[in-house]
């Protein structure tokens, strides 16, 4: 599990990683799903060599530019190359990568070295058609790197994996500069050997770049403490095909908007970021992580609300809610200890079911780490909490980045798992979930299924809730398969609208939640959108299709227009 290796061609991990289901969780996966056995594959993946590409449309003048524009020795239409870069890794990107159906392919992928490659690739692109669609590391789940080409007649792939740099680290401002293809593991690593950390830890840590991180307005898994990937980032240079951005790591600025949001968030829509500056904290010296159950979740909902609004109280606050605690015990991702602990509470305090909490505390000095425990504790103990101790915490710690590799072996028994995620106000978001969970249980829960949810990100005025749904496939192709999954797609995204809560609170648009962007942000806001994204990219070639509505989209898109 390396930062420094790109993902299978069909699904997360590196060719070496293997995942065992724990017999538990096999036993309870068959009897939510009515699955008799989980040890025969029903969907397994077609091998690469049966994955036949079609032959890239652009001229071999245009492909011999590109290639020396570009000034690396990549080979421009390998087909491993384009594969690769054919897709993210939503549900659906898997189900057509694995069975090579309804997959969109790029005419090229292209890597080059350095802003001036950059900038002459651009010009290519421009004169010749071609849609340019950055890819740094590949781990969109909203469609966010699909090579769509609008209207364009030619699509390529533009890697940003050369713009690796890290240097720079001003220990009197602390901020350190890192290259926009620098992969985030490697970063973070490189800042713990000088003794900083930049502090952002999401699901996709080991394989996200630095410069994905910014564009999709990112939130890591200790946001309470250090916030989210756009509050990092002081200063930023963005490259249009409009020209160069620079946004310098100024304090703050009041000389007029803040130019730095138009990019963070942009999903490469205007151009591709090049550099970031960012803030980094000396390294903590002292780590607790502490399990806690609670009686309910609207119980640990009503902690997390007092702790949130007490600022600074953790660096890490995660509430599962019933159903997915038991799929995580059952799951044996924390451990023997666990299972007999939440078994004990529940039995002990007559209990049917229960919800586990994760607190973490990352600080330099102890006796500030054991204030802000006490406090939290305290919190938590009023509203009927029995701590489980640091070693449930450790171990989601140590095993917060699994659940991907966990999808790629359900995938092969035909299980489909979906993601998606939201934000609400507190006094909202009992409501939002139950209604989330009525519609993803009706649409894909009928055959067997569960469906979870967690708060991971939270905030003194609200929180994120984030879903996960483990349901049997009922689609024999591809295409029924993402048909399944589309069904209630549409229908959440239609009900998270309808009342008032975003299609996204850290995946970003792309192109899955493109259809419902007009009625998140407004007709004017649409406009403005469109009116930056004809500033910087006036011929409409940045990652077409995602973000920014437009009239044309290609057909094989996932979702409907």
């Amino acid at each position: 599990m390396s930062a420094l290796r790109p993902l299978l061609w069909n699904g997360w991990g590196a060719p070496d990683t293997h995942v065992e289901l724990t017999a538990p969780f096999r036993a309870w996966l068959s009897e939510e799903l009515g699955i008799d056995d989980l040890s025969v594959p029903s969907h397994p993946s077609l091998r690469e060599a049966e994955i036949t590409l079609p032959p890239s449309r652009l001229p071999e003048s245009v492909l011999s530019a590109l290639s020396k524009a570009a000034g690396t020795e990549d080979a421009v239409t390998a087909p491993h190359r384009r594969l690769m870069h054919a897709a993210g890794r939503s549900y659906a990107d898997l189900v057509r990568l694995r069975e090579n159906a309804g997959l969109a392919f790029p005419d090229a992928v292209i890597a080059p070295a350095t802003e001036e490659s950059f900038s002459e690739v651009f010009r290519i692109a421009q004169d010749e058609g071609i849609a340019v669609v950055p890819f740094g590391g590949g781990t969109s789940v909203v469609g966010g790197v699909e090579p769509l080409r609008g209207s364009q007649p030619y699509v390529m792939a533009v890697d940003t994996g050369h713009l690796d740099s890290i240097s720079n680290l001003d220990e009197t401002d602390r901020h350190v500069t890192v290259g926009g293809g620098a992969r985030l593991m490697a970063a973070e690593n490189w800042c713990r050997d000088h003794g900083y950390v930049i502090g952002h830890y999401p699901q996709s840590y080991e394989y996200v770049t630095v410069g994905g991180c910014a564009a999709t307005r990112s939130a890591g898994q200790s946001s309470e403490g250090y916030g989210r990937f756009d509050d990092m980032v002081l200063g930023l240079t963005c490259l249009t095909p409009a020209g160069r951005m620079d946004m310098l790591p100024h304090p703050d600025i009041a000389a007029g908007p803040d130019l730095r949001e138009c990019v963070l968030g942009s999903e490469g829509s205007l151009g591709i970021i090049t550099s970031l500056t960012l803030k980094v904290h000396p390294a903590p010296r002292h780590l607790r992580y502490e399990g806690w159950l609670l009686p309910s979740f609207a119980e640990g909902v009503a902690a997390f609300q007092h702790i949130l609004q007490t600022p600074g109280s953790c660096t890490v606050a995660r509430l599962s809610d019933e159903e997915e605690t038991e799929g995580l015990m059952r799951m044996g991702m924390h451990g023997s200890l666990a299972d007999k602990a939440f078994s004990w509470y529940l039995g002990a305090r007559g209990y049917r079911d229960g919800a586990l909490a994760i607190v973490g505390w990352e600080e330099s000095d102890r006796d500030e780490l054991n204030r802000k425990s006490a406090h939290v504790a305290s919190v938590l103990r009023d509203h009927h909490a029995i701590r489980i101790g640091e070693r449930i915490g450790n171990s989601w710690e140590r095993s917060r980045y699994f659940s991907p590799y966990v999808r790629d072996v359900l995938l092969d028994v035909g299980v489909m798992v979906e993601t998606f995620e939201t934000a609400a106000s507190w006094s909202g978001l009992a409501a939002l979930r139950e209604g989330v969970l009525a519609i993803a249980r009706e649409n894909w829960c009928g055959n067997g299924g569960s469906v979870g949810c967690h708060v991971s990100h939270m905030y003194p005025w609200g929180a994120s809730l984030y879903f996960t749904v483990l349901a049997r496939r009922t689609g024999a192709t591809a295409e029924e398969a993402v048909e399944q999954w589309k069904r209630g797609k549409v229908e959440i995204m239609e009900h998270l609208l309808e009342n008032g809560s975003p299609p996204s609170h850290h995946h970003g648009i792309g192109a899955d939640h493109l259809p419902w962007m007009s009625r998140e942000v407004g007709t004017a806001g649409v406009a403005l959108l469109a009116a930056m994204k004809a500033s910087c990219d006036p011929h409409s070639i940045m990652n077409p299709g995602k973000l920014v509505p437009a009239s044309e989209r290609n057909p094989g898109s996932p979702l409907p227009q």
